[in-house]
């Protein structure tokens, strides 16, 4: 398995075009994913994770 690559549980909570995580795992699971994305200079893994972890979400608003 490559490193950044882990998959995600339960995506079908989030329907957004960039899937937003709902638990403290999934959320390790993108900082994960974010900190590879600057160790190699990925500039649109970069974006796409910090969005995944800071963008609005309906279904994590129903949450709430």
């Amino acid at each position: 398995q490559t490193k950044g690559a882990t998959t995600m549980p339960n995506p079908e909570r989030c329907k957004c075009l960039i899937w937003h995580p709902h638990t403290q795992e999934e959320r390790d699971i993108v900082k994960e994913r974010l900190d590879y994305s600057r160790e190699v200079g990925d500039r649109r893994g970069i974006m796409i994770n910090t969005i995944a972890l800071t963008g609005d979400c309906p279904a994590r608003e129903k949450k709430s």
